[in-house]
């Protein structure tokens, strides 16, 4: 099996799952952002993407945006690791996917905002917002 990451143009043994040089699984919405460990937003499918397992680790929690939404745009990386797709960029505050995988996260993170509006057990109300606080549960654009 084969498995191609959501931010690298890479092929990747879909054996060697969790391996630094193989993949891994990517929240599209951040655990750290208000996914638990224990609900269903933890193991929901429609949020779950394979992923490069060092770009995933560069994306880390950041929101989906372009650079220079918090930071100057001289502190921009791109593309955002060695191994990411050349259209995509990072700062320390956000991270940005390659584009012809936008629209897959795009529709993941409005799925998981009204999905999950914290009535559930062990959920909490992810609300996507244009201005993220970095300490909020929630995700920017």
């Amino acid at each position: 099996l084969l498995s191609t990451s959501p931010h690298s143009q890479r092929i990747i043994d879909a054996t060697d799952y969790g391996e630094t040089h193989s993949w891994n699984r990517e929240h599209v919405w951040p655990k750290s952002r208000g996914v638990g460990y224990d609900g269903p937003d933890f193991t929901d499918l429609h949020a779950l993407r394979p992923a490069d397992w060092n770009v995933n680790a560069a994306r880390n929690n950041r929101h989906f945006a372009p650079c220079g939404i918090a930071e100057v745009a001289d502190e921009c990386v791109s593309p955002a690791h060695v191994e990411a797709a050349p259209d995509t960029e990072r700062d320390s505050y956000t991270f940005m996917p390659p584009a012809d995988r936008r629209g897959d996260i795009a529709r993941a993170t409005f799925y998981m905002a009204v999905r999950y509006d914290g009535t559930e057990v062990d959920t909490l109300d992810l609300e996507l917002t244009d201005c993220p606080d970095a300490d909020a549960v929630d995700d920017g654009k």
